[in-house]
Parts: C-alpha cells; structure tokens; sequence
C-alpha cells in the first residue's frame, strides 16, 4: 500500500491501495514544511523497519503529491486485490474515529473495547497510522492486549503500523506523552503477552506510571536502528507484535525474550543461504533457527561464526548436535574445545574420554566450556573425569574441576586426595557432594569441625555426618547444623535427640530465651509432644512461634505428630473454632496452617483464608476430604473458575492440584492464562527415583496439565487409551498435525495427543522436537511406538543409529528384530540416555514387575555369551535399567538404583555388577558410591 501524509499533523491526504502491494512492505509519503521551504518525504517499511528520503517539493502542492502517490502504486496495475486491506480511504471512519479519541482520552474504554471486539480485526493500516504518540498508557495497554487477542486475524498491513505506532512513541525525543488517568485506571496491571514471549512476572510494572514519561531506562540510544527502546516493559506491551521488528532490533535483548519469539522469527528465514556474516548478526536469535535450517547450513558459515554461536544461550541438544556436525574436528585439544565453548555438552562420551585430561583442564578455563558441564549427562561426566585421572592427581583435579563434574569422582578415588586439599575452605563452595562422597569428606575433616562457622561450611557435604558424628556435637554447633537444608530427616532426628539431651533440662524448666533458640525443626521430632503440654502460657506462644517456622514436610504425611501439634497450637491459642480467627493470627500461625483439618477449613473467614493462601502452598499434596474442603472454600473465596483472572492464578499457583480436570476446564483460554499456566506447571517438579507414597510431597498436576492441553489444542487433546491392542497402519487424513509451537507449549503435556496425531506429525516438527518428545516421562506404550514408527519412517538405519541417543525413552518400543538391527553394538552413551529416562507409564511398570527375573537371567546370559554382541532380550524396554556388567558399563549403576525396583531385585543387580567388575565381593557393605 502507498499513502500520503500531510506530516505536523500526520493526517492522512490520501490512502492507495496497492493492487498487490509486498506483503511485508508498506510505501507513504510525508509532505514536510518547515518555515517557507515543503519538502516530499518518501518511506518504505519493510518487516517492521522503516528507511526515509527527503527531497525538496519545490513549490508542489498537496495535489501534486498524491498524483506521486498514484505513480507509485500504479506499477502494479492489473494484479489481483488483496481482500485482507481495510478502510481504502485511509481515514479512521465509523468506530475507528471513536477509537481514536478514546486513546488520548478514554471514557469506559475496557466496556467500548469489549463492545467493539468483533470489529477489531477490521482496524485499518490507515487509521492505525493517524494514532496520537501521545496516547493514555492505560488506554494503550488495554488496546495492546485485545489486539493480541486478534493478532491473527489483522491484515499484514495493520500489524506493521501497529508495530511502528509503539516503536514511534518509545523513540520519539522525549518519549510518549502518558497523560493522567483517572483513580480507577491508575490500579491497571501490565500486559502479559500472549505466545510466552517473556516469563510470567507478576511484579512487573506497566509502561509508565499515570501522569509520568517513560524511565530513563525505557528510552533508546542514539541513532537509528537501536533495539535498547525494547525494554522488558515494551515486550510486554508489544507481545506478539514483536514478530513485526526486524532482526537487527531485537538481537541484542535476548535475555528478555523467550526462545519461542525467535523460532517465530527465524522459521520462515532461507537459513540455507545465510553466511557466517548474517549468522554472526543476527545475535542471539539464530536460537531460533530449527534442527533442519542448522542442517542445511553450509560448514563455511557455521565454521566463521563460531565463535558467536558458541556463546548464544538456550540450544537444544539437538541443536548442538546439528552444528557439531559442520565442525567435525574441532574436539580434538584444549583450543578446539574452547572453540565450541557451551557446544561441548553435546560431545559423546567417547569423543571426550579420548581427550588428554590435560587438555580437558585447559579447556574447562573457559567459562562457556565450564558451565557446559552442568547440562551433561552423567556418562559424559564419568568419561571426563576417568580422562583427567588418568594424568592428574586427584588433589589437582579437585582444584581445577567444574564443581558439576566434581561430583562424578568416585569415593574410593576421593580417599586419596590429602587433607591439605579437601579443607573447610574447600567445603565452602557450591559443589554438590553425593552421599559417598560426603561420608569420604566427613571422614577427613571431622576433627576440624570445631565451631558453629565451621558447620556452616559443610553445605552438601552434610549428608555425611553419621547419628554418632552428630551427638557428640555441643548445642552451638547443633543449632548451625539445623540451619543447613541438605540435612536428612533421619539428620535432624537424631540432631533433635543430641540438642536437648546437651540441655539436660524438661522443656518445662526452659527460660523463654532458651524457648527461642530451640532450632524450628527440632520441635518436630522431640520425644514426647505431652511435655509441651506443661509449659506455661507466656511460653507456648513462643513454641507456636517456632512451630510456624518449622517444615512440614519433614514429617510424613500420615503421622500422627501432626495431629499432636494442632492440638498443641490450639491449646495454647485457645482456638476453639477457626471462625473466630483473624488475618493477625492465621499470619502468625505461618506454616503450621498445613495441619488444619477439613472442619478448621470449613469455619474459616474466607477474608481469613486469603492469607493463609501463600502458606498452604508450602504444605505440598493435599488428598480425602481436606483436599476437598480446600478446594471448596477457594471457590466460596475466590469464584468459579470460569472467574479466575491471572491474578487469582498467581495466588493459587500449585494449589490448582486441588481440582478436577471438568473444573479446570472452565478456565478462561485467553493469552494472560495460558502463559501464567505455563509457569505454574513449569515451578512444579518430580523428584527423580522413588519416593515413598507417605514422603511425597509433590502436588499431583496431572488434571492441570490435562486443562492446560485442552486449552491449546481444543478438542483435538484426548488422553490416549491405556488398553494394548494390535496396530493397524495409521490414515493421517483428517488427522490434526502437532505443531512445533504446541510441542513447545505443551511440553511434558504432549501426551495429550493421539497415537495417530504423534505419527502422522510432519517430519520437520519431529525433528525439531525431538529433544522434548524423547523426554516426556507419560507416554504409554502406543504413543511410544507411534513415535518410534515417525523415527524409523524420518531417519534412514545409518542416521537413526546416529541419533538413538538422542531418541531415549522412544526406544523402549522398539522390538527384538529392531533391536538386533538397529542395536547390534549398543554405546555406552545410548544406554545411559534410555536408563536415566526411567519407566514411568503403568504398562511399562507392571511389564517390568512381571518379567524381573527374566530380565537378569537373559541379560546375564547375553553379555556372557557375546552371541553376536547385541542385545538379545524380548524388546528393549525389558533391557533398560540393567546394568552391563562390563567395567565400562559402571557408570549405569546409579541410574539402576533410581528405578522402581524393590530393594532385594536391586541388591542382586549390583551384586551381579560387583562380581563381573571382577570387584573386592558380592557383599555390598563396603561399597560407599550410588
């Protein structure tokens, strides 16, 4: 489109509509005076970026002009229309016109919006252009928000201009004029944009604040083509409008955008014809360049700009991959490793154990090499750090190691390191000490542990003070000891037991000053709760104090100490019925709320219960009738669901878990919801191996990730069927492809799609999602096999050997000939990769259960006689988890222990392991390594 503006008041002269004008282009003139002198100002916005010329009118009036207009969109004459262009009179017309004003002066402006809201898609390039700069915050964030909504449904054109209006107003000299509001405007919240372009932050402000200009902060450099006018505030204005600004103004802000922006960005770029040159100036968003765009690369351009691509944040695996494969000797010394900084995580075992560890050391100097060990696998680990010990002492290594890598040294190598090296100062550093290691450490620095600041020093290494170590501690050091969080229960038991026989007094003897240094935690475990009952009133609010402090989840969910403490707080409170409760007291009770009973919830206050909200999210799971008074008195306090603003959400966060998947499905589907729902699923996180059922403490999020799933695939989310039945070959007509974006979305919750959707999903989506669809922990055993038969259909038998690692709990349907032939010489790499996926779906589990002894016995049989050197068991998913007993194989013990084996299967599979690592015995108790 062309259209002419008469520039002091940027009223349009004239709109012409091109007959097919570019898509991603848009043409205008400005007629420009400045004293007695006009001249023409001709731009050209092409993908959001607008580039000018001036040339003098010479005395050309307003007629003039637009006939100049009229030559410009005459070269397209007798092409088609383009239906998708509005309001040809370039004019806001009708409801534009109100629109308009209302921006700079907005009167029920929410109300005329919802009114209005079928007309939005409509809103015209033109009339966008005629905006005032100097528009109402508020109003301009209420328009922002509800034109994200239509996003896909504006023309091209109109996207642009809006994109400029905002750009316009944020680099304008002094930044937009944000009139005053009225009282009620100014309590608006900020936009959170739809497509998860930034994380959720609730906190965040809006743009400006009423009657103010934008911060210093909020305003751009100098010069043109600045990106620093994008700030975390004008993301969140812009939202999906970002897609509209060209690469050049968003490479810099990368740590305010979230990677789904740039694969947005990037996915229709021709990545195959981009130079080293382009790839080094696109920034920080070549992230969003796909798996099959890094592959068609040329290894020139890779190459070049590596030095650039190594440094950028957020690669998948097999994004790294992908470009390891244009650098194929690069991984060869220090210097080449160097050269791949955070690309070395992405190094198979074998290419690292190669290494000189000398090497190694030199490379992990650097800072991107170094913290490219912390998203390693554990086998890449272990091949490091046998590399390194095989050149250096372990006194050497520890000083120079990554800490995520210190913990792969075994313990047996660790009692060789000398007590000048493994020193409380040493201690004194994030490195996360296993439970072998830390009874190693204890073992050397006991003697040292003199002071309440040396046991500050323990950090994870607290793991291993025995019961004995604990009791001869003096009170001081005990109350040090309590402050650390790595402590076990079992720790803090006997830390308990150790504090107040040190004391040597009855708790009814104790002065309120001793009352209040008493550790919170120790309360929990006193030996009897009866000798609380005898304190005297003055005293036992002080307990009550402590007792709010304490962590619940220390205690198991079924014990009966629970019900000893409410009765305890209530005694002393003189709580005869919730109802009486004020804001002051449920407060001060802090965590000690998570004992409550369903009849304590019922008679709350729900003004009352509003502030024990933010504690009960710390209790953890809630199940029978007190997860059922919760949820109730949430509704009677906050609404329905189908009321809940974001707002509401953020409170609520993991205590969602409290609903069924019918009342979450009332949830409004709008952007502000699903992006906060993307942060409540992402906080919530499953602890790895087995937990005992009255130790869990994890708030079950199944029904959310369910409602969740729905909302962005519609009708189309069905949570596939458990029963096995035969496979008959999949008729992808009518089928509704995943898309990268919902992957990417849904994550773990891709299990809402079909077996059918999950193979017939296009082969571009699949491999640039493999690295989330390996991952997720809920397939069953026909979704599964639907993605193992996408993977043989996409990968010829060379590349899917390549890529079986990278495949991981997909391999579990594979079959015994599919084994046998894809599987002939498994690596290490590809077995740690499927074992430390684990089983999870409850096929998987009572398959296992069922065939345990024949999975010993086959895996026994086939490693000792080599027939063929493969894998010779029923399909692979009887294989996982057990242990090749071969030395190189050991690394795999760890992930054995975390599956759900019961304890007497798992001491026969490491004692087999022990006995053909040719070790000491099959007796395992000397063996101080998971």
């Amino acid at each position: 489109m062309a259209v002419c503006y008469c520039v002091g008041s940027r009223t349009p002269v004239k709109h012409f509509v091109s007959l097919n004008p570019h898509p991603e282009r848009s043409v205008y003139l400005f007629l420009v005076h400045q004293g007695s002198s006009t001249s023409v100002k001709y731009c050209a916005v092409t993908r959001g970026k607008e580039s000018c010329i001036s040339v003098p009118a010479m005395g050309l009036s307003t007629l003039c002009v637009a006939l100049c207009c009229l030559c410009l969109v005459s070269t397209s004459a007798g092409q088609k229309p383009n239906k998708e262009e509005n309001n040809p009179t370039g004019r806001c017309s009708g409801w534009e016109e109100t629109l308009s004003t209302q921006l700079t002066a907005p009167s029920n402006f929410a109300s005329f919006l919802k009114t209005n809201a079928n007309n939005l898609p409509k809103l015209s390039s033109g009339c966008v252009m005629s905006f005032s700069q100097s528009a109402n915050a508020s109003a301009v964030a209420d328009l922002m928000k509800v034109l994200n909504e239509a996003y896909d449904n504006l023309n091209p054109g109109t996207k642009q201009t809006v994109y400029l209006w905002i750009k316009r107003m944020y680099t304008q000299e002094d930044g937009p004029v944000i009139k005053n509001m009225a009282a009620k405007e100014t309590d608006k919240k900020p936009v959170k944009p739809p497509g998860n372009i930034t994380e959720n932050d609730p906190d965040m402000k809006p743009d400006g604040k009423p009657g103010d200009k934008p911060g210093k902060d909020d305003m751009p450099g100098e010069g043109e083509g600045k990106s620093n006018w994008i700030t975390v505030n004008v993301l969140k204005l812009l939202g999906r409008f970002l897609l509209q600004a060209p690469i050049s103004a968003i490479k810099d802000i990368g740590e305010n955008i979230n990677s789904s922006v740039y694969q947005n960005l990037m996915k229709s770029r021709p990545a195959g014809s981009m130079n080293a040159e382009e790839l080094k100036n696109v920034g920080d968003a070549v992230v969003g360049l796909s798996v099959n765009q890094l592959g068609n690369l040329s290894k020139e351009a890779i190459q070049e700009s590596l030095d650039q691509l190594k440094k950028v944040k957020g690669w998948s695996q097999g994004q790294k991959k992908a470009l390891l494969e244009k650098v194929p000797d690069a991984a060869d010394n220090a210097e080449g490793l160097k050269k791949l900084g955070g690309l070395v995580s992405a190094l198979d075992s074998k290419a690292l154990g190669k290494l000189k560890g000398s090497d190694l050391l030199e490379a992990f100097k650097s800072q991107d090499v170094s913290q490219s060990a912390d998203s390693m696998q554990p086998v890449q680990k272990k091949s490091i750090v046998r590399a390194i010990l095989k050149d250096k002492s372990i006194n050497e290594a520890l000083k120079e190691l990554p800490p995520a890598l210190i913990s792969e040294i075994s313990s047996q190598t660790l009692r060789n390191a000398t007590d000048s090296t493994l020193t409380l100062g040493f201690l004194d550093k994030p490195i996360p000490w296993n439970k072998g290691q830390a009874l190693v450490i204890i073992k050397k620095i006991l003697k040292n542990l003199k002071t309440p600041e040396d046991i500050k020093k323990l950090r994870d290494a607290v793991t291993g003070l025995t019961c004995s170590n604990i009791e001869s501690m003096p009170v001081d050091n005990l109350r040090a000891l309590a402050a650390n969080e790595k402590m076990t229960r079992d720790q803090v038991r006997c830390a308990t037991s150790a504090y107040f026989k040190a004391l040597n007094k009855k708790l009814a003897d104790l002065t309120a000053d001793e009352i209040t240094q008493i550790p919170p935690s120790f309360l929990l475990f006193i030996k009897s709760f009866g000798e609380l009952m005898n304190i005297t009133r003055p005293a036992c609010s002080s307990v009550v104090s402590l007792l709010a402090q304490a962590n619940p989840k220390l205690l198991p969910r079924s014990s009966a100490r629970r019900q000893e403490i409410l009765k305890f707080i209530k005694s002393c409170l003189k709580i005869d019925d919730t109802l009486t409760l004020n804001a002051s007291q449920v407060r001060d009770l802090g965590l000690a709320v998570c004992y409550f009973d369903p009849k304590d919830f019922d008679n709350m206050g729900t003004d009352v219960f509003q502030k024990a909200i933010d504690k009960l999210k710390g209790c953890g799971k809630f199940e029978g009738k007190v997860k059922e008074s919760l949820a109730s008195k949430i509704i009677a306090t906050y609404g329905n669901s189908s009321t809940w603003t974001p707002d509401v959400l953020n409170q609520l966060q993991s205590l969602l878990s409290l609903f069924n998947s019918t009342q979450l499905e009332k949830l409004q589907t709008n952007a502000d919801i699903r992006v906060v729902l993307i942060d409540i699923l992402s906080r919530v996180i499953k602890p790895e191996g087995f937990v005992a059922p009255d130790l869990d403490f994890t708030p079950k999020m199944d029904d959310v990730s369910k409602a969740f799933s729905k909302m962005i695939l519609g009708n189309q989310a069905a949570t596939p069927s458990s029963k096995r039945r035969k496979r008959a070959a999949v008729d992808c007509s009518g089928v509704i492809q995943p898309t990268t974006d919902e992957i990417q979305t849904l994550n773990a919750g891709c299990t809402a799609f079909s077996p059918a959707q999950l193979q017939c999903m296009s082969t571009d989506t699949f491999t640039n999602t493999l690295d989330i669809l390996a991952s997720v922990k809920g397939f069953s055993t026909e979704q599964l096999t639907a993605l193992k038969e996408k993977a043989l259909q996409v990968y010829s038998q060379k590349d899917l050997v390549k890529q079986i690692s990278s495949l991981k709990g997909i391999t579990l349907a594979f079959s015994q000939d599919e084994v046998n032939n894809y599987f002939a010489t498994p690596d290490i790499d590809m077995l740690s990769a499927v074992t430390n996926r684990g089983i999870k779906n409850p096929e998987a589990v009572e398959r296992k259960k069922k065939k345990q002894e024949e999975m010993e016995k086959q895996a026994l049989t086939s490693s000792k006689s080599g027939e063929g050197g493969g894998l010779k068991s029923g399909s692979f998913s009887t294989v996982v988890g057990i242990v090749c007993i071969e030395t190189q194989y050991r690394a795999i013990l760890s992930a054995v222990a975390s599956q759900e084996y019961p304890p007497h299967v798992l001491h026969r599979k490491a004692g087999y392991a022990k006995k053909e690592a040719n070790l000491d015995s099959p007796d395992l108790s000397d063996w101080t390594t998971p």
